[in-house]
């Protein structure tokens, strides 16, 4: 038997900001909130309503101890997704993930 299941459209607004703090470090921070695609389902699939919030930093030096010829950048990412609970045939499932990303980018002139 085929499972039943209805869907929604979703739209995900989002919300952020970043500031100057020094001539080298950029500070950002965002928010966004994405409900479930799925409506109704008699198949366990485990999706919920989530809310995310995201705290960064940037570092960035011109032409860094004269060893490039151009901008090196360093990012670092917090993240906090807040799964909304929601009952899946009987369980009542939802919760927090956290995540931590770093990356380095090197643009030459």
């Amino acid at each position: 038997m085929r499972p039943e299941m209805e869907w929604r459209d979703v739209v995900v607004p989002r919300l952020g900001a970043e500031y100057g703090v020094l001539s080298w470090l950029t500070v950002r921070g965002g928010y966004y909130f994405e409900r479930s695609p799925l409506e109704t389902t008699d198949f366990p699939i485990y999706d919920c309503d989530k809310h995310a919030v995201t705290a960064g930093a940037r570092a960035s030096f011109l032409r860094p101890w004269g060893l490039l010829p151009g901008w090196l950048h360093f990012d670092l990412t917090l993240e906090e997704l807040v799964y909304v609970g929601r009952d899946v045939m009987g369980s009542e499932v939802g919760g927090h993930v956290f995540a931590i990303s770093s990356g380095v980018e090197v643009i030459f002139l």
